[in-house]
Protein backbone atom coordinates (compact mmCIF):
# COMPACT_ATOMS: atom_id res chain seq x y z
CA UNK A 1 0.00 0.00 0.00
CA UNK A 2 2.91 2.38 0.68
CA UNK A 3 3.99 2.45 -2.99
CA UNK A 4 0.48 3.13 -4.17
CA UNK A 5 0.00 5.87 -1.59
CA UNK A 6 3.23 7.44 -2.67
CA UNK A 7 2.30 7.41 -6.34
CA UNK A 8 -1.09 8.86 -5.64
CA UNK A 9 0.40 11.57 -3.47
CA UNK A 10 2.71 12.55 -6.30
CA UNK A 11 -0.11 12.81 -8.77
CA UNK A 12 -2.35 14.90 -6.60
CA UNK A 13 -0.06 17.92 -6.34
CA UNK A 14 -2.31 20.57 -7.94
CA UNK A 15 -0.73 17.99 -8.41
CA UNK A 16 -3.05 17.60 -9.66
CA UNK A 17 -8.81 13.64 -13.48
CA UNK A 18 -11.00 10.85 -14.74
CA UNK A 19 -14.04 12.80 -13.52
CA UNK A 20 -14.29 15.99 -15.55
CA UNK A 21 -15.97 19.01 -14.08
CA UNK A 22 -17.51 20.14 -17.35
CA UNK A 23 -14.81 22.61 -18.40
CA UNK A 24 -13.43 22.43 -21.93
CA UNK A 25 -10.31 20.34 -21.60
CA UNK A 26 -9.30 19.47 -25.14
CA UNK A 27 -5.81 20.75 -24.34
CA UNK A 28 -5.38 18.47 -21.31
CA UNK A 29 -2.52 15.98 -21.60
CA UNK A 30 -1.02 13.57 -19.04
CA UNK A 31 1.79 11.07 -19.68
CA UNK A 32 3.88 8.76 -17.53
CA UNK A 33 7.09 7.00 -18.51
CA UNK A 34 9.13 4.41 -16.63
CA UNK A 35 12.38 5.82 -15.34
CA UNK A 36 15.18 4.76 -13.05
CA UNK A 37 13.64 4.14 -9.63
CA UNK A 38 10.11 5.28 -10.35
CA UNK A 39 8.61 7.14 -13.24
CA UNK A 40 8.45 10.54 -14.90
CA UNK A 41 5.16 12.41 -15.25
CA UNK A 42 4.34 15.22 -17.66
CA UNK A 43 1.10 17.06 -18.11
CA UNK A 44 -0.30 20.27 -19.49
CA UNK A 45 -3.46 22.24 -20.13
CA UNK A 46 -4.48 25.71 -21.30
CA UNK A 47 -6.80 28.14 -19.52
CA UNK A 48 -8.04 31.54 -20.77
CA UNK A 49 -6.14 33.49 -18.11
CA UNK A 50 -3.17 35.84 -18.24
CA UNK A 51 0.12 34.60 -16.77
CA UNK A 52 -0.51 36.86 -13.75
CA UNK A 53 -3.97 35.36 -13.16
CA UNK A 54 -2.60 31.85 -13.71
CA UNK A 55 0.17 32.42 -11.17
CA UNK A 56 -2.37 33.60 -8.58
CA UNK A 57 -4.46 30.49 -9.24
CA UNK A 58 -1.41 28.20 -8.99
CA UNK A 59 -0.28 29.77 -5.70
CA UNK A 60 -3.73 29.75 -4.09
CA UNK A 61 -2.91 26.82 -1.83
CA UNK A 62 -6.37 26.87 -0.26
CA UNK A 63 -7.77 26.12 -3.75
CA UNK A 64 -6.42 22.61 -3.33
CA UNK A 65 -9.35 21.91 -0.99
CA UNK A 66 -11.54 21.94 -4.10
CA UNK A 67 -9.54 19.17 -5.79
CA UNK A 68 -10.77 15.56 -5.74
CA UNK A 69 -9.58 13.49 -2.79
CA UNK A 70 -8.16 16.31 -0.66
CA UNK A 71 -9.12 15.72 2.99
CA UNK A 72 -7.10 18.49 4.64
CA UNK A 73 -4.42 20.98 3.75
CA UNK A 74 -2.25 23.35 5.77
CA UNK A 75 0.34 25.72 4.45
CA UNK A 76 2.84 28.13 5.94
CA UNK A 77 5.27 30.58 4.40
CA UNK A 78 8.82 29.75 5.50
CA UNK A 79 10.56 32.46 3.42
CA UNK A 80 9.54 35.13 0.91
CA UNK A 81 9.07 32.61 -1.94
CA UNK A 82 9.04 29.32 -0.01
CA UNK A 83 5.95 27.50 1.23
CA UNK A 84 5.58 24.33 3.25
CA UNK A 85 2.39 22.45 2.35
CA UNK A 86 1.02 19.58 4.45
CA UNK A 87 -1.69 17.46 2.80
CA UNK A 88 -3.88 14.54 3.63
CA UNK A 89 -5.55 12.87 0.67
CA UNK A 90 -7.81 9.91 0.05
CA UNK A 91 -7.82 7.95 -3.18
CA UNK A 92 -9.79 4.86 -4.06
CA UNK A 93 -7.89 2.01 -5.62
CA UNK A 94 -10.09 -0.85 -6.72
CA UNK A 95 -12.81 0.54 -4.41
CA UNK A 96 -10.47 0.52 -1.41
CA UNK A 97 -9.85 3.90 0.27
CA UNK A 98 -6.14 4.73 0.57
CA UNK A 99 -4.97 7.54 2.89
CA UNK A 100 -1.99 9.59 1.69
CA UNK A 101 0.03 12.12 3.68
CA UNK A 102 2.81 14.36 2.45
CA UNK A 103 4.73 17.50 3.30
CA UNK A 104 5.85 19.42 0.21
CA UNK A 105 8.28 22.33 0.09
CA UNK A 106 7.50 24.77 -2.71
CA UNK A 107 9.77 27.42 -4.21
CA UNK A 108 7.71 30.03 -6.04
CA UNK A 109 8.97 31.75 -9.19
CA UNK A 110 6.62 34.75 -9.50
CA UNK A 111 4.52 34.70 -12.68
CA UNK A 112 6.61 31.82 -14.12
CA UNK A 113 5.69 28.83 -11.94
CA UNK A 114 7.12 26.85 -9.03
CA UNK A 115 9.39 23.96 -8.06
CA UNK A 116 8.38 21.42 -5.41
CA UNK A 117 9.90 18.54 -3.48
CA UNK A 118 8.42 16.14 -0.95
CA UNK A 119 10.29 16.44 2.36
CA UNK A 120 8.25 13.73 4.09
CA UNK A 121 5.36 11.46 3.25
CA UNK A 122 4.31 8.12 1.85
CA UNK A 123 6.37 8.29 -1.35
CA UNK A 124 10.05 7.45 -1.32
CA UNK A 125 10.60 10.57 -3.42
CA UNK A 126 8.56 13.12 -5.32
CA UNK A 127 9.76 16.33 -6.94
CA UNK A 128 8.89 18.44 -9.91
CA UNK A 129 7.79 21.76 -11.28
CA UNK A 130 4.96 23.81 -12.72
CA UNK A 131 5.73 26.31 -15.49
CA UNK A 132 3.40 28.94 -16.94
CA UNK A 133 3.76 30.01 -20.58
CA UNK A 134 1.65 32.63 -22.37
CA UNK A 135 -0.10 31.27 -25.47
CA UNK A 136 -2.70 32.72 -27.85
CA UNK A 137 -5.59 31.11 -25.94
CA UNK A 138 -4.35 32.24 -22.49
CA UNK A 139 -1.75 30.42 -20.39
CA UNK A 140 -0.25 26.96 -20.78
CA UNK A 141 0.22 25.16 -17.44
CA UNK A 142 3.11 22.67 -17.78
CA UNK A 143 3.65 20.02 -15.11
CA UNK A 144 6.75 17.84 -14.89
CA UNK A 145 7.59 15.50 -12.00
CA UNK A 146 9.48 12.39 -10.99
CA UNK A 147 8.27 10.02 -8.29
CA UNK A 148 9.41 6.83 -6.69
CA UNK A 149 6.26 5.74 -4.89
CA UNK A 150 7.69 2.68 -3.13
CA UNK A 151 4.56 0.51 -3.26
CA UNK A 152 3.79 -3.18 -3.40
CA UNK A 153 1.67 -2.64 -6.52
CA UNK A 154 3.09 -3.22 -10.00
CA UNK A 155 4.32 -0.11 -11.80
CA UNK A 156 1.62 -0.46 -14.47
CA UNK A 157 -1.16 -0.17 -11.87
CA UNK A 158 0.57 2.67 -10.03
CA UNK A 159 1.15 4.58 -13.28
CA UNK A 160 -2.51 4.23 -14.27
CA UNK A 161 -3.67 5.44 -10.84
CA UNK A 162 -1.36 8.45 -11.15
CA UNK A 163 -2.54 9.30 -14.67
CA UNK A 164 -6.21 9.03 -13.74
CA UNK A 165 -5.72 11.11 -10.62
CA UNK A 166 -3.86 13.84 -12.52
CA UNK A 167 -6.56 13.96 -15.20
CA UNK A 168 -9.20 14.51 -12.49
CA UNK A 169 -7.16 17.20 -10.77
CA UNK A 170 -6.19 19.04 -13.95
CA UNK A 171 -9.85 19.00 -15.05
CA UNK A 172 -10.82 20.43 -11.67
CA UNK A 173 -8.18 23.16 -12.00
CA UNK A 174 -9.53 24.09 -15.43
CA UNK A 175 -13.05 24.35 -13.99
CA UNK A 176 -11.80 26.45 -11.06
CA UNK A 177 -9.97 28.77 -13.48
CA UNK A 178 -13.16 29.34 -15.48
CA UNK A 179 -15.20 29.89 -12.32
CA UNK A 180 -12.72 32.30 -10.71
CA UNK A 181 -11.75 34.21 -13.83
CA UNK A 182 -13.37 37.50 -12.66
CA UNK A 183 -11.85 37.32 -9.17
CA UNK A 184 -8.41 36.56 -10.55
CA UNK A 185 -8.67 39.53 -12.94
CA UNK A 186 -8.89 41.98 -10.03
CA UNK A 187 -5.66 40.64 -8.47
CA UNK A 188 -3.71 41.55 -11.61
CA UNK A 189 -4.84 45.14 -12.22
Amino acid sequence: MTLLRTMIAATLWLGALSASYGAPDSTLEVNTLSATEGFDITGSFVVPLTPCQSYHLLTDYDMERELPGVQSIKHSRVASHKIRLQRELEERVLFVPVQIQSVIEITEHPYRGMDFVQISGNARSYKGQWRLEPVEQGTLFKYKAHTNPGSIFPDSIARQVVEDSLRRNFSAMIEIAFRRQKDLRSQCL
